[in-house]
């Protein structure tokens, strides 16, 4: 009996750690969206295992990082940049963190954070209605 109780702390435990609603890939994997900043500008967003590349044409370069989804939430963290000029990839100095929503067949940023000292600072970046359209589905 001792070990029947001992097998539901180990499985109510397990279930506790394994129950987060984040997980790393869902219906975003293998899919292309596109943001018409101008005609002619596009930036872009691409999405793999639990990774993404994102291209600014404002910016003028590449960031890549790691996403997660909770239902219609999506979280990227920016871990570092991609220069076009030397073709090299560069750490990020301090990670970014942004949250998008997603609405049908558009992403829409709603948040931006930083990381100051160890801990995730709201930027309050105001987005204004900035969002991408799925190109293509996960298959």
């Amino acid at each position: 009996m001792k070990n029947f109780g001992a097998i539901l702390i180990f499985f109510g435990v397990l279930c506790i750690l394994c129950g987060s609603n984040e997980k790393p890939v869902d219906d975003l994997q293998g899919t292309k969206w596109i943001s018409v900043i101008n005609e002619g500008y596009v930036d872009t967003l691409f999405f793999s295992d639990s990774t993404y590349i994102s291209y600014s044409v404002e910016l003028g370069y590449r960031s890549y990082g790691t996403y997660t989804t909770n239902e219609d939430t999506v979280k990227l963290i920016r871990i570092g940049d991609y220069a076009i000029f030397d073709n090299s990839y560069h750490p990020s100095e301090k990670p970014v963190k942004f949250y998008l929503i997603k609405k049908g067949e558009k992403l829409y940023y709603i948040k931006r954070y930083f990381m100051e000292n160890n801990t995730w600072i709201d930027s309050n970046f105001e987005f204004d209605n900035y969002y991408f359209t799925r190109l293509n589905s996960a298959n």
